[in-house]
């Protein structure tokens, strides 16, 4: 695996761990200790990629405001000219 594919990977289990114990305890309950641990990286690791606990939160917020865009062009309704010009 190249070097960009392995940064890519490892910076998607940080977002993947950090998406799944928000949904679960919440933001603010949520450590980063908890996240590093369940992506299986060092703490570290975690800080190479994100400078804190709130950035990966803004990170998942446009990710899923991203999906929301694809997922209203393919289901276009009132609104979807507004957002697709």
């Amino acid at each position: 695996m190249k070097r960009e594919e392995k940064k890519l990977e490892t910076k998607n289990r940080i977002l993947e761990a950090a998406m799944c114990l928000f949904a679960e305890q919440g933001f603010e309950a949520t450590t980063v200790a908890q996240i590093t641990e369940a992506a299986g990286v060092a703490k570290g690791t975690f800080f190479n990629y994100f400078k804190t606990k709130e950035e990966v939160r803004g990170k998942l917020d446009k990710i899923i405001a991203l999906d929301e865009l694809v997922n209203l062009k393919d289901k276009p309704g009132p609104y979807a000219p507004v957002f697709l010009r």
